[in-house]
């Protein structure tokens, strides 16, 4: 399920995969991979390699290139497939990938389930989301990350009950999942239901998500902070709320400011 963590990478949760590969290893795979197809142009495989090379770099018009050429040579080949489906979704152009995602689905390739309800999640359809993770969970009951998934499907659809047992499920079978970890922490800080809220274990999980981090992650941190607030100590979550912004892209920051006001006026923050 290589590219099924590829689109995690591009959606920035790095769980038990490294957070990125050096730009030294990328050249040098990528060069490998280059070599292998000069001495055999018909090399399906060494194409689609080489463009899931090229998404990890970000450069998704030559990993759609690369992706099509595999496809040419091996019309059948479904991680060419589901690969294209992930450049497509680099670039913005969702039509193009949920289309390539449902030809690698055809041709039984179950991580494209996963990239599939997940880029359903990120429209909004979340139905259809938790349809394709929910069959990615029945062929293989141990992904953790098609349940952390799921879980934000229902939390969206205001299912909160089945959305903590999806993120409870997902830290089960992954200890180190941190999208998980902060999923449910962000729901036990802000949840409206106060008898879903439960500050000291927020902390706790989002401690966790955030040391998996390496504290760098912005949207953990904010998280860190909703859960200080919940659990009454503003002290903290004015200090990581700070730290937040300050790692924020500008789009974010008006809304992260916002939070600060509401805890440094001893309120938390409510979704």
């Amino acid at each position: 399920m290589r590219s099924f963590l590829v689109t995690l990478l591009l959606v920035a949760i790095c769980l038990s995969v490294p957070d990125t590969i050096c730009a030294d290893e990328l050249e040098e795979a990528i060069n490998k991979y280059s070599e292998a197809i000069r001495k055999n142009p018909k090399d399906a495989d060494a194409f689609n390699e080489r463009g899931i090379l090229w998404i990890e770099k970000g450069e998704s018009d030559k990993a759609i290139k690369d992706v099509t050429e595999a496809i040419r040579l091996n019309p059948l080949h479904s991680d060419a497939f589901n690969s294209r489906g992930i450049a497509w979704r680099q670039k913005g152009e969702i039509d193009k990938a949920i289309k390539d995602y449902t030809e690698a689905i055809r041709l039984k390739h179950s991580g494209a389930l996963g990239n599939r309800g997940i880029l359903w999640a990120e429209q909004g359809d979340h139905d259809k989301a938790i349809k394709d993770l929910t069959e990615l969970i029945q062929l293989d009951p141990k992904e953790s990350i098609a349940f952390s998934f799921r879980g934000d499907s229902w939390g969206s659809k205001g299912d909160h009950a089945k959305a903590i047992k999806d993120y409870e499920e997902a830290i089960r079978l992954m200890p180190s999942n941190r999208y998980a970890l902060n999923g449910l922490a962000w729901l036990f800080s802000t949840a409206k239901d106060p008898k879903l809220r439960d500050g000291n274990r927020a902390v706790k999980l989002a401690s966790k998500a955030c040391m998996l981090s390496k504290w760098k992650h912005y949207g953990y941190l904010s998280v860190l902070s909703a859960a200080y607030a919940e659990s009454g100590d503003f002290k903290n979550a004015i200090k990581w709320q700070r730290k937040a912004i300050e790692l924020a892209p500008n789009a974010e920051r008006q809304d992260y400011r916002h939070r600060l006001k509401l805890y440094e006026a001893g309120n938390p923050f409510r979704a």
